[in-house]
């Protein structure tokens, strides 16, 4: 089912580790916080990942992205804050934020 949602979305693809993964990105937000000196922007993006190609296989060689790692998505570098697995473990869901935020 997460093969056919990734062709109808453009195919959009993240960076992890020096590789390009597919992914459906489900939400690209700035989140506007209130922080010392005034307001800040920060970019949060919000993805959902296959873990298994069409065989079976796990698609990530080594681990999943961990929280406190890094992606880049559409040209914007992300630190992971946190990793939701599935339960039935074909895919994950990762919460990221802006690693360079904005005033």
């Amino acid at each position: 089912m997460l093969f056919r949602s990734e062709d109808e979305f453009d195919n959009l693809t993240f960076t992890y580790n020096g590789n390009e993964y597919d992914c459906i990105a489900s939400v690209s937000t700035y989140n506007k916080t209130l922080d010392i000196g005034g307001f800040r922007l920060v970019r949060q993006l919000n993805m959902t990942v296959r873990l298994l190609d069409t065989y079976g296989s796990n698609i990530f060689t080594n681990t999943i992205p961990q929280p406190q790692e890094k992606i880049t998505f559409q040209d914007t570098n992300y630190r992971i804050q946190h990793v939701h697995t599935h339960p039935t473990g074909a895919y994950i869901r990762i919460l990221a934020e802006e690693l360079y935020k904005g005033v």
